[in-house]
């Protein structure tokens, strides 16, 4: 028989402890089986009482040649406030003999367990726990060594747990797409990946660009045109940047990066691009999309032929070396540059001529006269392909609501925003262009700042190129600007005042009045104590100690190691970049506690305080 009649009943439980503070409890059973059925059943309540007697039958239509798994879930009544979740049942119908009556009784003895802490936070109250997230900003390899070094400080300080998302732009998400290689890179010793990036980066330069490397990137990219797939320049940069950090080693493919989420052991990475019409686009190891349109699509078909919401087409998912050209595309007039060299044999030739069409700016070329048989075929094989990447758009087909323009989302109130022009937005392209978010914000503020994500707590890991020390807070001018045009909540910063005062290793924004605001930790890339500190409270001593801190960070100088157009550093000075960065978050853990126990109380303050659960 394909098909079986499943009569439940739920007979009686038994408590040996109340969820209610001054009641016993008020309990009810929702019964689910999502193969036969994707409605639920529920049990009536049966109010104050420890031993509540159902006696209700609930009837399935089951599938036998599926895997069913009747689900029983358990609560608590509760009129002023959410029910209380008690336990959950799963029982595998497999067991049972058809034909036959059999009764089975459940015990589950969710006894209390004992707090394992950090020593930062103890709170059962899920809803009141402050929501934490570390946003990276841009920067190139200089970002990338930043990355590393404030995440081992915050992995010293045992944070990471307390952090629910990381962001990255550019430069930052070199260093996240390196450590979600690693499934439990969080728990596991940063100084292992850190020193084999140190050693990676310092190769020379120009054996990015060698005979073999260029040879590997024409047939990497023949290849993926061969499977379907667009390609462009942005894809040779990408693999570029795989080899500056990687060597050899290849990092797969943005999907796999689930293996590092599937037991919630690290937060989840977000990276961010921009489509050409300065729509922010998300990418997770789940899903891709726009939160401005509301649609994402699986990460394993970004890149396939969409229509009307319909994949038309499934396409192979894009090497992650792909996603790198993408997401720091700010960078890539270095790499175009190297290739002119290559190609022309003359790093003085002179500056590179873009033909365009009058189609769009998505279809310039490069123009270049090559000087090798490599080089040549190198040639032939670019010309006509954009400058800007290209994938199909995943929203084609769709158009927008009739009252899009009362979303808070959509800038129409402004005749000139392109939001005005309904026919002319992202879901009316056949493809999308895709570049750097860096244009323009320079940190991945956007996605931890949406409704449903709101970080109450946001690390601020700065390491933006600005010619004054002062401008190095500014990163964050550039977030406010956007949150104000689109009435979301983040911290209004008088700049001019700060600007006035000594440079500090970190700044705290928040709004008092507001709780919904978030409270901004900042960490700008400076150099102010660590010249006379090793550590925290530990001083330096001796002419080698000395010199290891007495540098600055000279972003003016392009004979700087720290210049954002130095894709590679010696190893001494990634050392000193990483340590700098370690020790400013270090050296005000103060700081950072204080704030988590300052955002903690705000929510323990607005969020009505509610009996413990176990989940």
């Amino acid at each position: 028989m394909p098909y079986w009649n499943l009569n439940v009943r739920v007979l009686q439980g038994k408590f040996s402890r109340t969820y209610d503070l001054l009641s016993k409890c008020d309990c009810y059973v929702v019964l689910k089986l999502p193969t036969a059925c994707a409605c639920c059943h529920r049990t009536k309540t049966v109010k104050n009482s420890d031993a509540p007697k159902w006696n209700e039958t609930f009837r399935f239509r089951v599938h036998s040649g599926v895997k069913n798994i009747l689900e029983f879930h358990i609560f608590d009544a509760d009129k002023l406030t959410k029910d209380d979740y008690c336990s959950t049942i799963l029982f595998d119908i497999s067991n049972l003999t058809p034909g036959q009556k059999q009764t089975k009784c459940f015990i589950t003895d969710d006894k209390p367990e004992p707090y394992f802490s950090n020593g930062v936070l103890m709170i059962d109250v899920t809803s009141q726990v402050p929501l934490v997230a570390v946003v990276c900003s841009g920067g190139g390899t200089r970002a990338m060594c930043g990355t590393f070094g404030g995440l081992r400080a915050l992995q010293k300080l045992q944070l990471l747990d307390t952090v629910s998302y990381i962001t990255g732009v550019s430069g930052s998400t070199w260093t996240m797409a390196s450590l979600y290689g690693d499934a439990n890179w969080s728990n596991n010793d940063l100084n292992g990946v850190m020193e084999s990036v140190k050693k990676e980066i310092s190769k020379s330069v120009f054996s990015i660009f060698s005979p073999e490397q260029l040879r590997h990137y024409k047939e990497k990219m023949e290849e993926r045109e061969e499977e379907g797939l667009l390609v462009s320049l942005i894809d040779m940069w990408g693999l570029a940047i795989e080899y500056l950090i990687q060597g050899k080693k290849q990092m797969g493919t943005l999907s796999d990066q689930q293996m590092a989420l599937s037991k919630g052991q690290n937060p989840l990475p977000i990276y961010t691009a921009l489509n050409m019409k300065n729509k922010w686009c998300e990418f997770t190891p789940y899903e891709v999309g726009f939160t401005k349109y509301g649609v994402f699509i699986p990460a394993q078909n970004f890149g396939s032929e969409y229509y009307l919401g319909h994949m038309v087409k499934k396409l192979p998912e894009s090497g992650i070396y792909s996603l790198l050209g993408i997401w720091s595309s700010v960078f890539s007039l270095i790499y175009l540059l190297g290739v002119q060299w290559l190609v022309t044999g003359s790093v003085y030739h002179p500056p590179l001529s873009i033909d365009t069409d009058d189609k769009s700016s998505t279809s310039d070329t490069l123009q270049v006269s090559p000087k090798t048989d490599l080089a040549k075929k190198l040639s032939i094989f670019l010309t006509c392909r954009p400058i800007i990447s290209q994938v199909f758009n995943f929203l084609r087909g769709f158009h927008l609501h009739r009252n899009y323009s009362e979303n808070c989302d959509f800038t129409t109130w402004k005749d000139t925003h392109p939001d005005a022009f309904p026919n002319s937005l992202t879901p009316a392209d056949a493809t999308l262009g895709l570049v750097d978010s860096a244009f323009v914000i320079k940190s991945g503020f956007p996605p931890v700042l949406r409704c449903n994500r709101r970080a109450d707590v946001i690390l601020s890991l700065n390491y933006i190129m600005s010619d004054y020390e002062e401008n190095r807070i500014k990163c964050d001018s550039q977030t406010q600007e956007y949150c104000a045009e689109r009435k979301i909540p983040f911290p209004k910063i008088d700049y001019k005042k700060l600007e006035s005062e000594p440079i500090r290793e970190v700044y705290v924004f928040e709004d008092k009045e507001n709780p919904d605001v978030p409270i901004v930790i900042h960490f700008p890339l400076v150099n102010v104590s660590f010249k006379q500190f090793k550590s925290p409270g530990v001083k330096r001593e001796g002419k080698a100690e000395m010199k290891d801190g007495d540098f600055d960070i000279d972003f003016t100088s392009l004979l700087s190691p720290f210049s954002t157009l130095n894709l590679t550093y010696q190893p001494e000075d990634f050392q000193k970049l990483t340590n700098l960065t370690t020790y400013n978050i270090l050296n005000n853990t103060d700081v950072i506690l204080n704030t988590l126990n300052k955002a903690l109380k705000r929510n323990m303050e607005r969020i009505p305080l509610t009996k413990a659960s176990k989940f």
